[in-house]
């Protein structure tokens, strides 16, 4: 029997590195920010069309969002890098998100929801800016890109 020191390939390092608790919670949490944006994107039309509005009101009432989301973006990614912070500036925004989606399941006003919107994409934005492009500093540089899989900016993963 020969015993030899091999050292673990690629396939086991990417294993330990998903069954992380830090990649998990991680994963969770852009799971919740995917799926807020995806879900804005997708059913605020239909939303606003259920309220009444008509083709061109409801292409008008879902770009309104949008406006006030290019704006916080640039905001609290330019905030950010002065206070040189970026946990509570991702954190805040997805607390915000959670809130306004929150109001706007609950509310069956449409000027309420109309208002809620842009502070639900406000929040996504806020934190897309910032988590986009981004490592986390928490984990070693080895791991960052194991089993050559990297992410790109906005849910895109190469390999």
């Amino acid at each position: 029997m020969i015993i030899t020191n091999r050292t673990p390939g690629p396939a086991a390092h990417l294993t330990l590195g998903q069954a992380s608790p830090k990649v998990i919670t991680l994963s969770l949490i852009y799971f919740g920010f995917v799926g807020a944006l995806y879900g804005m994107q997708f059913w605020l039309p239909q939303i606003a069309k259920a309220f009444g509005f008509s083709n061109a009101q409801a292409g008008f009432v879902t770009a309104v969002p949008y406006l006030f989301g290019s704006v916080a973006m640039v905001f609290w990614a330019r905030h950010s890098d002065a206070t040189r912070e970026r946990i509570a500036h991702v954190g805040l925004p997805l607390l915000l998100t959670a809130a306004a989606l929150a109001v706007c399941g609950y509310m069956d006003n449409p000027y309420v929801t109309t208002a809620a919107n842009p502070l639900h994409l406000d929040g996504v934005a806020g934190a897309r800016g910032l988590a986009a492009g981004r490592r986390s500093p928490g984990f070693p540089r080895r791991s960052r890109d194991q089993g050559g899989i990297r992410k790109r900016g906005r849910g895109e993963v190469t390999g």
